[in-house]
């Protein structure tokens, strides 16, 4: 079972982020248990531990409504080139 948070997957969440912070290190730190660093400059800094999805999710609450915006930008562009 894959999680969601606002239609962005784990995967989603990470390149959004990667594109967009200074640095972003992941580490498996145990059984289930992670721990995410991430330094931007928009955002400042971020570090928490826990399962894979919270660790992510909560380090990209601050780019959801950038992310949302750049997904629209990209669904108009995309439904302009099919009509």
């Amino acid at each position: 079972m894959m999680g969601l948070y606002c239609g962005f997957d784990v995967q989603a969440m990470l390149n959004f982020m990667s594109e967009n912070d200074t640095k972003i290190e992941l580490e498996c730190i145990g059984f289930r248990k992670w721990r995410l660093y991430g330094l931007s400059d928009k955002h400042g800094e971020f570090d928490n531990e826990g399962t894979l999805f919270s660790v992510v999710m909560q380090a990209f609450q601050p780019f959801l409504q950038e992310a949302k915006a750049d997904r629209e930008r990209f669904h108009q562009k995309f439904n302009s080139i099919l009509e």
